[in-house]
């Protein structure tokens, strides 16, 4: 499953409408969302290893960085698709298998951000704010499938990953507030 609903919702709605005009069978479309969710899943595990040693205590940093990756990738897939740069089905599996590794990288860390900001609130409270708000983005991006043809999406998808990056670096204000022995217990024994 991809972590993120509103680009798994971007993914899996539109992506045969995206790519089928470009000569890409719905097989081969199928399997290059396969790549997107696997690579996206393989990262979402891996990031919590890598940021833990690289990105310790410093969330923010990470998030902000694994989503102007994922936003350079998908405006590198969406030049693909729009014929603005060279591309084959090999590079368009490329991108969108970076988009899944750099959107879904972050997906942990928004959560273990988050659990920091509202400690000593349980973490279960942080979650279900996430959850609600990537409920409310994948509620928004159905209702735009509607009015918007594969290429607006793509276009939207990228607005929404930069107006995060906005939001995140102007708003959130990095706290961590969970004793370090706290941290260190879960870091050592995860």
């Amino acid at each position: 499953m991809c972590n993120f609903e509103r680009g798994k919702r971007w993914l899996a709605g539109l992506l045969s409408v995206i790519l089928n005009p470009v000569g890409i069978d719905n097989k081969a479309v199928g399997w290059i969302g396969f790549s997107n969710c696997v690579a996206g899943n393989v990262a979402a595990v891996v990031s919590g290893v890598i940021m833990d040693r690289v990105f310790r205590r410093r969330f923010k940093a990470a998030i902000i960085l694994c989503l102007s990756c994922a936003l350079i990738s998908t405006m590198w897939f969406t030049a693909q698709i729009q014929e603005w740069v060279v591309s084959t089905q090999t590079l368009l599996v490329v991108a969108i298998s970076l988009n899944g590794v750099f959107k879904d990288a972050c997906s942990p860390l928004f959560y273990e951000l988050a659990a920091e900001l509202i400690y000593p609130m349980k973490e279960s409270m942080s979650a279900g704010i996430i959850v609600f708000l990537l409920n409310m983005s994948a509620g928004v991006m159905i209702f735009l499938d509607s009015y918007l043809d594969g290429g607006g999406m793509n276009y939207g998808m990228c607005g929404v990953l930069f107006i995060v990056i906005l939001f995140v670096s102007a708003f959130v204000k990095e706290a961590y507030k969970r004793p370090s022995a706290f941290f260190d217990t879960q870091t050592n024994n995860g």
